[in-house]
């Protein structure tokens, strides 16, 4: 088996993105679904496949609301991976989405 790289970048501060993902594209806060929450971080696995470590809540007719570090929010809707309480593997699309937008390899 394969092993995965989990080194991800941490932003500091706003001058810290750049090439990889800018500001408006990294999360900085979300609704956690509480059968997930369990520290004091949202844990996304890297692609390929659509494995995440934590789900986010699904509290606005079947979106999440999301806060990027640029300061701007977002009400995503989703297809149907995380629709359920324990979840499926769902679309692909959703958790490509949520991958996208968490951070990026050092």
């Amino acid at each position: 088996m394969d092993e995965v790289d989990y080194r991800f970048t941490v932003f500091h501060k706003l001058t810290e993105f750049g090439p990889g993902i800018s500001s408006s594209d990294t999360i900085s806060f979300l609704d956690e679904n509480p059968q997930s929450l369990n520290d004091g971080f949202f844990l996304i696995y890297p692609a390929p496949g659509p494995n995440i470590g934590d789900r986010p809540a699904v509290n606005h007719s079947q979106s999440s609301s999301f806060t990027f570090a640029d300061g701007h929010s977002v009400l995503h809707k989703w297809k149907d991976a995380f629709l359920t309480p324990n979840g499926g593997p769902g679309t692909l699309s959703d958790h490509v989405w949520l991958q996208k937008h968490a951070t990026c390899r050092q």
